[in-house]
């Protein structure tokens, strides 16, 4: 083989080991921020969704109704494809005869959508389900949570 044809070689391979590595190191760097947003928004869920989440509960509850929150962790759904179901919190308000755990029953939710590094909110009624909101979630607060979960109740109890 010619020199020139080895130098050319050498060259083509050492631009692939070289793209190559840098792709590792943005892969490692994108698992590491979504590991650190699923440490975020559970630090939040402890200290801000289910707080809040369980005293407008129990002021419900006060009204008669009944509620449960409601902690899922992130869980994979498809094995091959590696697709997952995102962490989620929800509130769910028990209204009438409806069974605690149907579908037919008032919800928010909070998913935490680590891809966009965002919470997403959901809301549901007897009528309607849908999405409610997406935020950062350095923008995740009391009077946030609070505001969105009372535009539910306002639907639900009219």
């Amino acid at each position: 083989m010619d020199d020139e044809v080895k130098k050319s070689l050498d060259k083509i391979f050492a631009q692939h080991r070289e793209a190559k590595e840098v792709r590792a190191i943005q892969k490692e760097q994108s698992i590491s921020a979504e590991e650190e947003f699923k440490v975020d928004f559970e630090t939040a869920a402890d200290q801000i969704i289910v707080p809040v989440m369980n005293e407008i509960g129990e002021y419900i509850k006060a009204q008669g109704y009944s509620f449960r929150v409601d902690r899922q962790a992130e869980r994979v759904t498809n094995i091959r494809t590696n697709r997952s179901q995102p962490a989620m919190v929800r509130l769910v308000i028990v209204t009438s005869a409806v069974q605690s755990h149907s579908d037919k029953n008032p919800a928010f939710s909070v998913f935490a959508e680590k891809s966009s590094k965002k919470v997403r909110f959901h809301e549901s009624t007897r009528n309607l389900s849908g999405p409610a909101g997406e935020y950062p979630l350095s923008a995740l607060s009391r009077d946030l949570l609070q505001s969105r979960i009372l535009e539910l109740l306002k639907k639900v109890f009219q």
